[in-house]
């Protein structure tokens, strides 16, 4: 109530308040950079691993907790996730928002170095690398139809579809998954 009457007694004053503020937010509005797809790098880097015939069990002595204890050192680790499964070791690591995640990429692939000499022979060398949105596809295509087949489906797409999609700019790729060879 007291600004109610603060407001009606001071109303220069408080249009005044308003116009600058209304302006203030014209120019940050003006000033906010707008992209369809903006550069965002999330930051998150997998480390991966075969060990081929091995349970989870093992794959978890031999090659999670060796890779966990030597990546644990790197800075700005802000969480671990480790899964063991049957022939394959899979971590990934959270960043603090803001970390360069090239040079963390770098000083995981460092650390990896330090244990690969400990690490089975038989083992896959351990991949690290840093999750990019942008490698993602965007768009998904589903072909179907009642008179066609599925051999004549995927010649379509092989033929027609994806040499256009691929000659849009800005398009990396076109795959395409799934259909039936004609044998």
């Amino acid at each position: 109530m007291f600004i109610s009457k603060l407001a009606i007694n001071r109303g220069v004053t408080f249009t005044m308040i308003y116009l600058i503020l209304v302006g203030f937010g014209i120019f940050g509005l003006s000033q906010l950079k707008l992209d369809l797809y903006p550069n965002v790098q999330f930051p998150v880097i997998a480390v991966f691993s075969t060990y081929q015939g091995v349970g989870p069990e093992d794959i978890e002595n031999s090659l999670t907790r060796p890779l966990e204890r030597a990546i644990i050192s790197v800075e700005n680790i802000k969480h671990v996730t480790s899964y063991s499964t049957a022939g394959n070791s899979v971590l990934i690591l959270e960043f603090d928002w803001g970390t360069d995640m090239k040079k963390a990429e770098n000083d995981v692939r460092k650390s990896i170095d330090l244990v690969r000499d400990y690490l089975p022979d038989e083992a896959s060398d351990p991949v690290a690398f840093a999750f990019d949105p942008s490698l993602m596809p965007i768009m998904f295509v589903t072909l179907s139809s009642e008179k066609l087949g599925d051999v004549e489906l995927k010649e379509i797409a092989e033929d027609q579809i994806t040499p256009r999609i691929e000659r849009i700019p800005g398009v990396a790729a076109a795959d395409i998954r799934g259909g039936m060879e004609r044998e």
